[in-house]
């Protein structure tokens, strides 16, 4: 068996560098903000976008990308017309946080107070482990800050025909500064009933039934959201 090691950064923050001049924005105060409403649902760990923007250093060696990017609506992607159809979830920076970030990079892009950095926790709902025909044991847990640990999943029978979403009684809630650590096992063995290989032969990792790949999906709400329940 193949045991893996992999971990999802919650919540970082940046190092300290310079201090901003009077009222200038700051990437604590002013920036951070934005980026975590609109960039880091891609921009993380497990994120679909090809490089992370959570901490300090990440976005400000992005500074000017960023500020193109935002400047052109570019980013954050939105593709539907404006004004056909009504959607949830509407991507997009407001005129106001486009011309924070043009500030804060023109002003020389301070990092400011790492007091100022907002927390954001979260609260795990729910979470889906997957693997294909080789698997044989995942177990997910939370590390916390004060190196205590949160057990989340743990399947030490894996079978590909019976996976989905498990829902959490009560949602996990999962402080600043958390980590996320999963362990997988695979059995590409002659003694794996569900080897689909006969002999086994080397296996990658691919979207195919019969290569393999290992991960934990997870449900989550952000605990400072501001939802509205009216109905619209």
């Amino acid at each position: 068996m193949r045991r893996l090691l992999f971990a999802l950064v919650v919540l970082a923050t940046g190092s300290p560098r310079v201090a901003s001049a009077g009222g200038d924005p700051t990437f604590t105060r002013d920036v951070a903000p934005i980026v975590q409403r609109h960039c880091q649902e891609c921009h993380r760990a497990g994120g679909g976008g090809p490089f992370h923007l959570i901490t300090y250093d990440q976005v400000y060696r992005r500074r000017a990308k960023i500020l193109e990017t935002t400047r052109t609506r570019t980013m954050p992607p939105w593709k539907p017309v404006a004004g056909y159809g009504d959607f949830l979830g509407v991507r997009g920076l407001s005129k106001d946080e486009i011309a924070t970030i043009a500030r804060w990079v023109e002003t020389g892009a301070a990092e400011g107070d790492p007091g100022d950095l907002p927390s954001r926790p979260v609260s795990l709902i729910a979470i889906h482990p997957h693997m294909h025909l080789l698997g044989r044991e995942m177990k997910v847990w939370a590390k916390l800050p004060n190196e205590s640990t949160r057990p989340l999943v743990h399947i030490d029978d894996w079978d590909f025909n019976w996976q989905g979403f498990y829902f959490y009684r009560t949602p996990v809630p999962l402080p600043r500064a958390a980590w996320i650590e999963l362990t997988a096992a695979w059995d590409n063995s002659a003694g794996n009933s569900r080897n689909p290989n006969r002999p086994p032969k080397p296996v990658q990792w691919g979207e195919r039934t019969v290569d393999e790949m290992g991960h934990a999906a997870i449900l989550y709400t952000l605990d400072d959201e501001k939802l509205d329940p009216r109905p619209r």
